[in-house]
């Protein structure tokens, strides 16, 4: 299977699927429900990796939050050169501190 080497510090982005009645202005491939009260779409969040180790990744949010994701997870991916160049302020700020980890 391919393996993809992520390093710490490197800027990510994760497609995250969510579901409500009012999708946001940044939501993509909106799918509404079988009757039409919600709404199942996908978001980009733009993270930074904090650490690696052999139960997964290690990344920072916007806010400061920590996550754990899988190595094999995915809707994770490098951010690409124009995400890295024309959305850098929705990326956290690599001097930050993580505020409280959360898994």
């Amino acid at each position: 299977m391919f393996k993809r080497n992520y390093c710490q510090g490197d800027l990510v982005v994760y497609r995250l699927t969510k579901q409500s009645e009012s999708p946001g202005p940044r939501a993509q491939s909106i799918e509404p429900s079988r009757y039409g009260e919600s709404y199942r779409y996908q978001v980009d969040k733009y993270w930074i990796i904090e650490s690696l180790n052999d139960e997964g990744i290690v990344v920072r949010t916007r806010r400061g939050k920590t996550r754990m994701i899988n190595h094999d997870d995915r809707c994770l991916r490098r951010a690409n050169i124009l995400e890295r160049t024309f959305l850098r302020g929705r990326f956290p700020d690599p001097q930050q501190e993580a505020t409280e980890p959360q898994v």
